[in-house]
């Protein structure tokens, strides 16, 4: 017989509920379970459906509700007691929320043989209070509705793995912070696509971050930390929040794939963190800090928000090689800079590594950490290994290369500079290049120069070649006709002085119209030109 109208209150000593059936039979009925403090009430039978859960009063636990190693569906769970796993070993799961209900509960959930899961299910919302910690070992679930945590701060209300939504973009489930700390630190945080983790202005720490795309989490004005497990990790939703912050420890890679919109700091103390997605341009100077033992790279771009690298930390632009984007750059001393080489070397983030700046590059001394290059490169290619944009010069150089000095690394040997691409880029060019540049065909002005190690050509006042000095073999100027001016001078740093109106078509020769092409020659010191 199905009791569907019964109601329990067990006051004292142990009530044990033990239907048979399994074909919709229940000892309890909708008038619901109360457990007052000192009794139990343990689960039995081999229904698995003890408490009928589709209608009625929520279950109020003030002393044991014993699954004993069943599964069981409540419509909410209140009360000050204690939900465990006493009897039996094996695995108990208990459902809060099947009736759309809402509920507090402020006791334990754990397991003190075997392992409970919690699943939260329908549109209501279950909290979890009190000030003791939860200790159950299982997963916690949540489907759809929200449950919110809310234990002292510093007392897991989840002790194990979380996770949150059903990725089949249904109905949401949410998660959302009461109180600080709330999450094991060593709990991995899954967010499928129709989940929301809200920390609600309140900081967290887990152990593994992981999305899929659609899914989010919202910051407030908290900071998020994860990676304490060690593992490789990927969050491909949206972490969003004014005043929110990212914060990756622990060794591993956590990638983060979505359009990002917290507009805190992203800190990385340990292991790497690979920006794929993209994070916006907040209010500090650098949106991105690497300290010592973090490294950050990836594919993505922080539009326009810097990136300072600290002593010990590391850029390793892309996944192996690709192309990053920051806002400026700054590298500190003791800060590396890792190149990966692919052959042939011809194309960013194919060939090699990049970062495209917009926004100031300052070197400081970093250390530069060039891997690959299997094979030599071809006679004059070049590298652009940071692309800086505008006109505003790199500061400072790598820690033991001042411009123009050899770097190799396997096979390959190239020439760095500082002034290098369209005058402030940093380049790698390999020896034995014959650069032939051509004018427009009218009365061009080609200027030479040196730049510490590295022959600059401009053509009409814009650099249209620049290489390391000791790279280039020979440089060919074809005017293509017209009165065309060509001068040159030597200078560190730039710019050369413009030549003056007796020098302007003195100082390398002038290519009349119809005239063969002139071969320059290297600049060099000082800077009175020679006829």
């Amino acid at each position: 017989m199905d009791n569907v109208g019964l109601g329990l209150t067990a006051s004292a000593g142990t009530v044990v509920l033990a239907k048979t059936s399994s074909g919709g039979v229940h000892a309890i009925g909708g008038a619901g379970l109360t457990i007052d403090g000192g009794a139990t009430v343990r689960l039995g039978g081999t229904g698995g459906d003890q408490i009928f859960d589709l209608t009625g009063a929520i279950v109020t636990v003030n002393g044991t509700l014993d699954l004993n190693a069943r599964s069981e569906g409540v419509t909410g769970l209140s009360g000050t007691g204690t939900v465990d796993n006493v009897s039996a070993g094996g695995s108990a799961t208990l459902t809060v929320g099947t009736n759309n209900q809402s509920a507090v509960f402020f006791g334990v959930i754990q397991n003190t043989t075997g392992t409970v899961s919690l699943t939260k299910t329908g549109t209501g919302t279950q909290q979890l209070a009190g000030a003791a910690a939860n200790t159950y070992s299982g997963p916690t679930t949540v489907q759809t509705g929200v449950l919110e945590l809310n234990k002292t701060a510093g007392s897991a209300a989840i002790p194990a793995g979380l996770v949150i939504g059903e990725n089949n973009g249904g109905a949401t489930g949410t998660v959302t912070l009461l109180a600080g700390n709330q999450i094991a630190d060593a709990a991995v945080v899954t967010v499928q696509n129709d989940g929301v983790l809200n920390l609600n202005n309140f900081s967290e720490t887990i152990g593994a971050f992981v999305g899929a795309v659609g899914s989010q989490a919202t910051l407030g004005t908290a900071t998020l930390t994860t990676g304490g497990n060690g593992t490789n990790d990927n969050f491909a939703g949206m972490v969003s929040g004014v005043g929110g912050s990212f914060t990756k420890v622990g060794a591993g890679t956590q990638r983060l794939d979505g359009a990002n919109t917290y507009t805190g700091t992203t800190t990385v103390t340990a292991g790497r963190l690979d920006l794929n997605g993209s994070i916006v341009n907040g209010p500090a100077a650098n949106d991105v800090v690497v300290n010592s033992g973090g490294t950050f790279g990836g594919l993505g771009t922080t539009n326009g928000g810097g990136v300072l690298v600290n002593s010990g930390g590391r850029l390793s632009p892309g996944n192996s090689p690709g192309v990053i984007n920051t806002g400026s750059l700054t590298l500190s001393g003791g800060a590396f800079y890792d190149v990966e080489l692919a052959a042939p070397y011809t194309t960013a983030g194919t060939g090699y590594d990049q970062t495209n700046v917009t926004g100031i590059v300052s070197l400081g001394g970093a250390t530069p950490n060039l891997t690959g290059g299997s094979v030599a490169g071809s006679p004059g290619q070049t590298l652009t290994i940071i692309n800086n944009d505008g006109a505003d010069a790199v500061t400072g150089t790598f820690g033991g290369l001042p411009d123009g000095t050899m770097v190799t690394s396997g096979g390959f040997t190239a020439f760095i500079s500082y002034f290098g691409g369209d005058g402030n880029d940093v380049t790698l060019t390999v020896g034995g290049a014959t650069p032939v540049l051509v004018g427009t065909g009218g009365n061009d002005s080609f200027e030479v120069r040196r730049v510490g190690g590295t022959t600059q050509v401009l053509l009409g006042g814009v650099v249209v070649y620049a290489a390391p000095t000791a790279a280039i073999s020979t440089l060919q100027i074809d005017g293509a006709g017209g009165n065309d001016n060509l001068s040159g001078c030597s200078t560190t740093p730039p710019p050369c002085p413009r030549p003056s109106p007796s020098r302007t078509t003195a100082t390398w020769g002038t290519t009349r119209r119809g005239s063969r092409p002139r071969r320059a020659r290297r600049p060099r010191s000082p800077t009175r030109p020679r006829r």
